[in-house]
């Protein structure tokens, strides 16, 4: 079923929009590769996806069309990792969902952990690092099993 459109930002500039809900829980929130390929990539993703609950693209702030707003700081990808927590705490039941770099950055924020309910990587390469290693551990020391 599609819902009516939804757009709007976060504190930080992260803009949602809900491009689809059906029956369920959960938001799902597909963050899109690049830096600088936009959320409009996914719509195809989302379609074929049908997750149920609702469809969220996000774009971060000053990542593709999401540009110029105020609330948009002068470096706006030395603030992704916070933004992309703030997106996290907006939405209850929240699946973040990486498309390619998108699934990669997913995977170095560890402080999303404790605000997901899953995460899914798509067409991402993740290489064990330190880092990507420390990001799973509290989701899955939680009991999260959804995350993969």
């Amino acid at each position: 079923m599609e819902a009516a459109r939804q757009e709007w930002w976060t504190a930080s500039g992260v803009r949602l929009r809900r491009v689809s809900s059906g029956g369920g829980r959960g938001n799902w929130l597909f963050v899109p590769g690049g830096p600088g390929l936009g959320c409009e990539s996914l719509h195809g993703l989302v379609a074929a996806a049908r997750v149920p609950g609702s469809a969220w693209l996000v774009d971060l702030p000053g990542d593709g069309s999401n540009r110029g707003l105020p609330a948009i700081p002068a470096d706006p990808y030395a603030h992704w990792p916070g933004a992309l927590t703030e997106a996290a705490q907006a939405l209850d039941d929240v699946v973040m969902v990486g498309h390619s770099t998108g699934g990669m950055f997913l995977l170095s924020v560890p402080e999303l952990a404790a605000h997901l309910t899953g995460l899914a990587l798509i067409s991402s390469t993740p290489r064990e690092t330190p880092r990507t290693r420390e990001s799973l551990q509290p989701c899955h020391a939680a009991g999260r099993p959804r995350c993969v």
